[in-house]
């Protein structure tokens, strides 16, 4: 009897069952879905400032071209002092998750609809 088992790298290891409870190894794959390289975190040089977009109570909002990517963003730029001060981090950080949620889907949507 075969039975196949995913170990912690993704790895597929096929074992063949003897009749004494015992198992032998017959062959492990090399894993099973290609890993994708994580992109470079994005640092302040990847970007060209364009001029200030908006004002808010943390900072400020500016028109950015994203050097990288090759095309135009919206970059903001947070006080951290500030947003400890009035303990707004928690606000902050559900913010980011929205971002990159809307910004995932965005994602998916392309993929789907580009030919």
């Amino acid at each position: 009897m075969l039975e196949q088992f995913n170990n912690n790298k993704g790895q597929a290891s096929t074992f063949e069952l003897q009749p004494d409870g015992n198992a032998n190894e017959v062959c492990t794959s090399s894993p099973m879905r290609p890993q994708e390289p994580k992109p470079a975190k994005p640092k302040i040089t990847d970007f060209e400032l364009e001029g200030v977009v908006g004002i808010g109570n943390f900072g400020k909002v500016h028109k950015a071209y994203n050097k990288r990517e090759k095309r135009v963003c919206a970059l903001k730029v947070l006080r951290k002092e500030s947003v400890a001060q009035m303990k707004h981090v928690d606000h902050i950080i559900n913010e980011l998750e929205v971002l990159q949620y809307l910004a995932d889907r965005d994602r998916q949507a392309r993929q789907e609809w580009v030919p």
